[in-house]
């Protein structure tokens, strides 16, 4: 049977750094018993309505080497315009000078704000004299950036390609091209124009028009603000970062050729905007699923990606404009449709998806996978009842976060039977979902992430038929004033919830094993930095993600906050800090635990040291009695610890000695895990860096109280009052 390896969603989840609009919604690693997916003979079924979707998987399963993608590039950019290589034209388009020196400097980006947007600052990079930072822009950048425009033939030529003159769609249309500067935006409609005269092979096309729809998103005015996504309606950001694209195309490039060095060489079809598709190899469909039900054997295919499309019409409108600039209005076509999906318009979603799944089930050997995976945000979009329309038990289910109040899925559905109606206490039995699933995940949940979980443990009995129905009994179950037996409600400090807070579902009784997601993928960075590093950083976290358990899947957030504390950025990779390598940090620790007890004997203390795992605890006493306790570790993996020793001792003083680079780690704790927070705000603990105490012990401070006061005085969070008590 096709296993997907952990968390086999990342690619998709984090390949555009967790942005909706990334072109690589379908994007997955495969393996079947570690063997590539190159060696299986049976065919794969690819179902997205969204041709860039199929296109980043393409490139991921087909793709060129590395250095035939460089080489396209390099042709693209060689291609002359007006009698100088199209290159040195965008480049030429960024040109400003130095604040410091005055000589030519190169802008990395611009800041606009306002209605209509004036140009406030510029990101300037000086290669005389080594300045590089934000400066105000001055008359002749205004210039520059006035002086290029789009120009009416070529605007018309890239509209009609998209839908002809008069179509209904045409007006919204033209509303998308105002999320682009003038000048972004000519630089990208001739880069499609000169694309379209190259002559490629039609894997480097395919890696060069990924690097053109990620260009796309990055060049636009939502990229810095994606929550704009979820508006109902077009509305231009007050304020917005346009990028140098010259520089955004490049940074793109080496991810297009990351992605292509890890492809199995396997010959796939091509989807239907491309050419025909080889029914022996890999299907890949824009339709749902008509184009290539008649044509795929009954129980043939070992794997099925199923993309149900999220009902947001402005994500759809961006995707149909960048389809049709791309591959023409063939390929665009199927998306008309989509751009008026509403959030809250469930029913009809829910009737493709069962048209869709029951159609897919017909292929799929019993050995094989069906995948289906899907976004959503919030309370209400009700996107987790698709899991109603599935016609197969759901086998396994696996959620994370990618934003604030933004979530992807992943279900892998059982194959070859239907569901078996169940009388089933629905109560009871989501109530039993709900402790599971907070067991397993370690840490206090948010509603809209637990709702599909839920869902699911329904959908697998067959007690659910009707998405409403579904939603009726989710609201129930999940109502904060009345949590089922055994769970709590809390607000974002873990205190008991009121009206008006966020809400955060946990446990009574923390799990007997517990391991919580965040504390696993903290430690599973640390491990795979240490044998992997170097390695980019969408490699770094795919590698984390398959190395952990579908249930703790890692959220994007959380691991952009371990990357920054870990590891630091080598020309193009991301290797682990110097400082924290293992044996750097056990020396680092042997030495603060021995001036620690050398300080605590100059104070007259008794003291003793022992090792718990990886961390060490000394402590002072003072006749039988314990005076100060110092935990020296090198990670914040320490959930289960604060939470059960957050009550005050009186009369002790309790210190957590952490790097100085785990600050980041530890705010990012307090701000958005609850039982952080309360844990923290109880004072039990006074988190001292590394630094503080190395300077602390320097002192020739004759008091152990005052010492022990000042050493509290260099907090790590915002949020310590005991911490903050002398000030």
């Amino acid at each position: 049977m096709m296993q997907f390896v952990g968390t086999a969603f990342a690619e998709s989840l984090f390949g555009d750094r967790g942005n909706v609009t990334g072109p690589g919604a379908m994007v997955a690693m495969f393996m079947v018993d570690e063997a590539p997916i190159s060696t299986l003979q049976r065919p794969f079924v690819g179902i997205d309505p969204d041709p860039l979707g199929l296109l980043s998987l393409m490139l991921q399963m087909t793709g060129p080497a590395a250095d035939d993608i460089a080489a396209a590039f390099t042709q693209l950019m060689d291609m002359p315009y007006r009698g100088r290589p199209w290159g040195q034209v965008i480049q030429s388009l960024y040109f400003t000078s130095c604040p410091a020196c005055w000589r030519p400097a190169v802008g990395l980006g611009y800041r606009w704000r306002g209605f209509p947007p004036a140009l406030e600052s510029r990101t300037v990079q000086c290669e005389q004299c080594g300045y590089e930072g934000e400066a105000v822009a001055d008359p002749e950048d205004m210039a520059l950036a006035a002086g290029v425009s789009p120009g009416g033939m070529l605007r018309w030529q890239m509209m009609a390609r998209v839908v002809p003159e008069g179509h209904p769609l045409r007006a919204r249309i033209d509303q998308a091209t105002a999320f682009y500067t003038p000048r972004n935006l000519w630089i990208l409609w001739q880069t499609l124009r000169m694309l379209e005269l190259a002559e490629l092979e039609i894997d480097q096309r395919r890696a060069i028009q990924w690097l053109i729809a990620q260009s796309l998103w990055k060049g636009s005015h939502l990229c810095t603000q994606p929550g704009l996504l979820w508006q109902p309606t077009l509305r231009r950001p007050h304020h917005f970062f346009e990028p140098n694209l010259w520089h955004l195309m490049h940074q793109v490039l080496a991810t297009a050729q990351e992605m292509s060095s890890n492809a199995p060489r396997t010959v796939l079809g091509q989807p239907q905007y491309l050419a025909e598709a080889d029914p022996d190899t890999f299907w890949i469909t824009q339709h749902w699923p008509h184009d290539v039900i008649d044509r795929i054997p009954k129980r043939s295919a070992s794997l099925i990606l199923v993309a149900p499309p999220p009902p947001l019409p402005l994500y759809w409108l961006l995707r149909f404009v960048w389809s049709g600039w791309l591959f023409g209005e063939r390929a665009a076509a199927p998306l008309r449709d989509l751009v008026n999906l509403r959030v809250g318009g469930g029913p009809a979603l829910n009737k493709i998806m069962a048209q869709t799944l029951k159609a897919a089930s017909q292929w799929l050997h019993p050995d094989g996978d069906l995948l289906l995976r899907w976004r959503w945000q919030g309370m209400n979009d009700p996107s987790a009842s698709l899991l109603v329309s599935a016609t197969h038990v759901v086998d396994d289910l696996a959620v994370a976060e990618i934003a604030a109040n933004e979530y992807v899925a992943q279900a892998s559905l059982l194959p070859g039977f239907d569901r078996v109606d169940e009388s089933a206490d629905l109560i009871a039995s989501g109530s039993h979902t709900l402790r599971k699933v907070l067991s397993q995940r370690g840490e206090p949940m948010a509603t809209a992430r637990l709702r599909p979980y839920i869902m699911a443990g329904w959908a697998t009995k067959g007690s659910i038929a009707d998405p409403e129905e579904g939603e009726s009994h989710l609201q129930t179950l999940l109502n904060p004033n009345r949590p089922p037996e055994g769970c709590v409600v809390l607000d974002g400090q873990g205190d008991p919830w009121e009206a008006g807070d966020r809400i955060w579902w946990w446990l009574q009784e923390a799990p007997a094993y517990w391991n919580p997601a965040s504390d696993q993928a903290e430690r599973t960075l640390i491990r795979t930095l240490i044998e992997r590093s170097p390695v980019s950083e969408q490699a770094l976290i795919r590698y984390v993600a398959q190395q952990l358990p579908a249930h703790v899947t890692p959220d994007y957030p959380w691991m952009e906050a371990l990357i920054a504390s870990y590891c630091e950025h080598v020309e193009p990779a991301k290797i682990l800090r110097t400082s924290d390598l293992p044996a750097n940090r056990q020396a680092e620790i042997q030495t603060l635990k021995k001036q620690i007890m050398s300080k605590g004997r100059t104070f007259g203390f008794d003291v003793a040291a022992w090792q718990q795992e990886d961390i060490w605890l000394v402590e002072w006493q003072l006749q039988g009695k314990r005076y100060a306790s110092f935990l020296l570790t090198t990670t914040t993996a320490l959930t289960p610890r604060l939470w059960r020793s957050r009550v005050v001792i009186p009369g002790m003083h309790r210190f957590m000695i952490l790097p100085g680079g785990r600050s980041g780690l530890v705010q990012t704790r307090v701000d958005h895990q609850p039982l952080w927070a309360a844990a923290i705000s109880t004072g039990g603990w006074t988190f001292v860096k590394f630094r503080h105490l190395r300077d602390m012990l320097a002192e020739s401070e004759t008091s152990s109280e005052h010492w022990l006061d000042y050493l509290s005085l260099d907090p790590i969070t915002t949020t310590q009052p005991e911490q903050m008590r002398l000030l």
